[in-house]
């Protein structure tokens, strides 16, 4: 429960299909370094190979590598640091900590666990730090940012601006189209979430001078053959991922529902897979 796994595993007939074609991999060889295929992809799959859109995509051993690869890459002095809500995800501070950033981090309403937009606004433009991390839905709060929010927080930033999208499919919204606007605009998804945290991949998004440089830090080889054949197999079968989704979301208003109907217990709205829960009980 608390690594918000999806409980449904393929379909017998699609396993065997997907084995079928792990079993002509090459295992004596090494993977595409680039992943080039399935970037491409993916790419597709978001609507962003659109002639003109300037927009890449950087793929990591699970969203964990690609957030210490940003935290790498920004932490350029002892001035550098990230700024956080909390509570958030926790990997964003211990990638920092590693990195020997700075950490900056705005408290959320103890009641409802909303930003204080202005607050965290204020914040970045005093504090200028060189990386922003927002989750929407944030783990583990289950709330989300609005479209106006992320683009004045794009516009007061010098540094880098990370949208955490791991769990928009339930939300059903993604703001990726905003990378059209903001060159410091950087936005994350995961294969985790919806089914397949056994692969871990990650999918960083942002224009093709970021991500190029995002990529030079990065090691050789880092996504296996295996996984990239998985990956490409999910993106053919998106109707059953969304299917999947769509029942957790159900199951999510249902159990809701249930967990509000009993004594001695805070339920906070969701937009994510899971229900954040408090016990009023000594």
């Amino acid at each position: 429960l608390d690594a918000m796994e999806m409980p449904y595993g393929l379909p017998a007939d699609k396993m065997k299909s997907l084995l079928n074609q792990i079993s002509e991999i090459e295992l004596n060889r090494y993977p595409d370094p680039d992943c080039d295929d399935l970037r491409e992809k993916i790419l597709d799959s978001h609507g962003l190979k659109k002639k003109g859109l300037d927009i890449d995509v950087l793929l990591g051993n699970g969203s964990d590598e690609l957030i210490f690869l940003l935290c790498q890459l920004t932490a350029k002095s002892q001035s550098s640091s990230i700024l956080i809500p909390t509570p958030t995800f926790s990997v964003y501070k211990i990638s920092a900590q590693i990195a020997n950033m700075k950490i900056e981090e705005i408290n959320t309403r103890t009641t409802d666990f909303e930003l204080d937009n202005e607050l965290f606004l204020h914040s970045v433009r005093e504090k200028k730090p060189s990386l922003i991390f927002l989750a929407s839905p944030n783990n583990p709060t289950g709330n989300v940012v609005t479209t106006d929010f992320v683009r004045q927080i794009c516009e007061e930033c010098n540094g880098l601006v990370v949208l955490d999208e791991a769990y928009w499919k339930f939300f059903g919204e993604s703001k990726m189209l905003l990378l059209k606007e903001y060159s410091n605009l950087l936005v994350l998804q995961t294969m985790s979430k919806i089914g397949f945290a056994n692969i871990r991949l990650g999918m960083l998004f942002g224009g093709k001078d970021l991500i190029r440089l995002i990529k030079k830090i990065k090691m050789p080889y880092n996504i296996n053959g295996i996984s990239q054949a998985i990956a490409n197999f999910i993106l053919n079968n998106n109707s059953l991922v969304d299917k999947h989704v769509k029942n957790i979301v159900s199951e999510r208003e249902k159990m809701s529902e249930k967990l509000l109907s009993l004594n001695n217990l805070k339920v906070w709205k969701s937009h994510a897979n899971f229900i954040l829960v408090r016990t009023n009980s000594k």
